[in-house]
């Protein structure tokens, strides 16, 4: 069912817009000047953080989508200190159109070569126009699309496998299939459950457990 005919865009929107302000919180916190050095080289080099406001402009669009050369740069994590986590998104909730990719990018400097090393994680739903991933699935990454600035791990397969996601009614939603990504990074408690704040219910009932 398109988003648009079930209210899910609201709840996208939302949760894209309390993972902005969240994250910026937990960098806001942030004293370890490492940390900081390697988010500001980063944009330097490669990206650029989004602001708010040019995010809520973007989410007042069809199709939402950043431009390639923006992200909403998550908090740094704990146990994999030399790199950063990206957010970028991308979505068409018209009828006839209906499709969807969000990203994980995980990326790092490479002290040997100029270029970024990065490895992204993709949950895409296509409008059925890409042959053998015309479906719902989620899958790893050696590049990142279009940045020819990022270093292609060129012994990781490009888009194979690809993973069937079984779409369930809100159960595999596009709204829960962030909240998956986010948890595989965080966990549920802190970071990910300050996200799902005023959230709809019926989108977040079956986290309950990991973060209460």
């Amino acid at each position: 069912m398109p988003l648009a005919q079930n209210g899910e865009i609201r709840e996208l929107k939302k949760l894209i817009l309390n993972i902005h302000t969240q994250s910026k919180k937990e960098w806001d916190r942030i004293q370890d000047s490492k940390k900081i050095q390697k988010m500001e080289n980063l944009q330097l080099i490669l990206f650029q953080n989004i602001t708010i406001s040019h995010l809520k402009k973007i989410l007042d669009e069809n199709p939402l989508k950043l431009q390639k050369k923006y992200r909403i740069f998550l908090p740094p994590l704990d146990d994999e200190q030399d790199f950063l986590p990206l957010f970028t998104f991308e979505c068409n909730y018209s009828a006839k159109k209906y499709s969807y990719k969000f990203c994980l990018d995980l990326v790092k400097e490479n002290p040997k070569n100029p270029k970024i090393l990065s490895l992204r994680f993709e949950i895409e739903k296509s409008n059925g126009t890409t042959g053998d991933h015309d479906y719902l699935h989620v899958q790893i990454n050696n590049r990142i699309d279009d940045l020819n600035d990022t270093y292609e791990l060129d012994w990781l397969p490009d888009h194979h496998p690809h993973l069937l996601i079984h779409s369930e009614n809100n159960k595999n939603s596009p709204v829960v299939l962030i909240i998956y990504l986010l948890g595989c990074l965080y966990g549920f408690k802190t970071f990910t459950k300050n996200v799902l704040g005023g959230i709809h219910p019926s989108f977040i009932n079956d986290f309950k457990e990991y973060y209460e």
